[in-house]
């Protein structure tokens, strides 16, 4: 799942405030590898830094991500995929073994989440065929408000 990176040699990596276990046989990716691998900007994975969701290593002034940081955020992006909050990420995502993170999700948690989307759904496709009325509505020619 990780793309394989080398560790500079002089690199001395910071971990006293990493939240992970270190891990001496995973190579350190820095956060342009792993905004790369999962896709996702450099702003967004320090927004989560920011918010707690994640603990990043140091090197120097440079963050330092280990296998376990990026398990975090694969778990992270499964619960956004989901349609969970990061207010609620936060409570569901658990490592406390330091083991790869899961979604502590409970069976109602899981029921209401389900009920959010179906509702959300369901105001998508009313939108979706008002828009649909709208247009049918228009001028075949008729691409901006000026005409």
């Amino acid at each position: 799942m990780l793309r394989e990176t080398l560790r500079m040699p002089n690199d001395k990596i910071d971990d006293t405030e990493h939240a992970g276990a270190q891990e001496d046989d995973a190579p350190a990716l820095l956060i342009g590898d792993v905004s790369k691998q999962f896709e996702v900007s450099p702003r967004w994975l320090r927004h989560l830094e920011k918010f707690g969701l994640l603990r990043p290593g140091r090197s120097g002034t440079a963050r330092v991500y280990t296998r376990s940081d990026c398990n975090r955020i694969a778990a992270i992006l499964k619960a956004r995929k989901l349609g969970f909050t990061l207010f609620e990420i936060k409570e569901l995502v658990s490592n406390k073994d330091g083991s790869a993170p899961e979604l502590a999700i409970s069976r109602e948690r899981c029921m209401q989440q389900i009920e959010c989307l179906a509702k959300q759904r369901f105001q998508i496709e009313e939108a979706i065929a008002e828009l649909w009325r709208i247009h049918n509505r228009l001028p075949a020619h008729s691409n901006d408000l000026g005409s």
